[in-house]
């Protein structure tokens, strides 16, 4: 069999220039072309024998071979990572439940209920800014006191089109834009057509999260790294996602699911927490004395040590 030189698709007696669509056919011993296939050089041609095409025959087939086992590959490592976050999380919650039979523990729950006071009254400071104003990536929004929404900025996947959102109580914003409606249901997220009774959202990187009254916790878009698996949270107050999903507890501790290749998720000890916020690779947390904390990497960015008398945090 004759072959071109150039055609990657072989054909019984014939091969075909995938690149210009110029049919070869393959005669006696010899291929000849039309004059306009700018491959083919003074009507030259290239014998190709059995056991070339046969060789070529095994490559493909190696290269298929090998695919599906990258795939098998890929499905066997994302199991692998949902059951360490499950056995991580097992883990986590055992130490916490014993860290609370130790003197620190009880003394903590003790004090628990002089602090539910304190954390309220700071939470009743802070919401009325809460959801006012978003950053996402090179765009900016903005809710107005009539429900409606603004924004300004890039608009590449048309998450500026909010002109026509209507009794708007919060925004947030990720690649995309969300806005929570005054009846608890959910504009511009992938399919919120089931959520109901929604008090607040986060729009993280290609997925939403929201917080229902029941203090459950909802999500929608892409699961990358399973970042979004919060189905078995109770009692949560409020969330954060950007390539991992947190939550804070009404007892002012946090919990956390996803991406944890930085250490983002390392909210296990974190006590006293009024407010958090998610950046793509770490956490900060807002404390009921006005400190922050802080895990994960961000190059250096996230240096909060020092700061007081916080009343509200942000990541963009």
């Amino acid at each position: 069999m004759g072959n071109c030189g150039t055609c990657e698709y072989w054909g019984g007696s014939r091969c075909c220039d995938s690149m210009h669509n110029n049919p070869h056919y393959y005669n006696g011993d010899r291929m000849s072309a039309n004059n306009s296939c700018e491959y083919w050089a003074e009507k030259s041609y290239m014998s190709t024998t059995e056991d070339e095409v046969e060789r070529y025959i095994k490559e493909e087939r190696r290269k298929d071979a090998v695919k599906a086992h990258e795939a098998h590959e890929k499905r066997e490592r994302e199991e692998r990572i949902k059951r360490e976050q499950r056995e991580r999380e097992d883990r986590e919650r055992k130490e916490r439940e014993e860290w609370l039979k130790t003197e620190q523990g009880k003394e903590w729950l003790e004090k628990l209920p002089e602090r539910i006071p304190e954390l309220k009254k700071l939470r009743e400071r802070t919401a009325k800014y809460q959801g006012c104003i978003a950053a996402g990536p090179y765009y900016t929004v903005g809710l107005k006191t009539d429900g409606t929404v603004v924004a300004v900025g890039n608009d590449q996947y048309n998450q500026c089109n909010i002109s026509g959102w209507r009794d708007i109580v919060a925004v947030s914003t990720g690649p995309h834009t969300v806005g929570l409606k005054a009846d608890g249901t959910i504009v511009g997220v992938y399919d919120a057509s089931g959520w109901r009774d929604i008090v607040a959202v986060s729009a993280g990187s290609s997925r939403t999260v929201g917080l229902k009254a029941d203090g459950t916790v909802v999500a929608d878009g892409v699961s990358f790294d399973f970042q979004y698996d919060a189905s078995g949270w109770r009692d949560i107050v409020a969330v954060s996602t950007g390539h991992h999903t947190v939550g804070l507890k009404a007892d002012g501790t946090v919990v956390a699911t996803g991406n944890d290749n930085k250490g983002q998720r390392n909210v296990n000890g974190w006590r006293d927490i009024v407010a958090v916020a998610t950046g793509f690779y770490h956490t900060v947390g807002l404390k009921a004395d006005g400190t922050v904390v802080e895990t994960g990497n961000n190059e250096g960015r996230w240096d909060v040590v020092g700061w007081r008398d916080i009343v509200a945090i942000f990541i963009g």
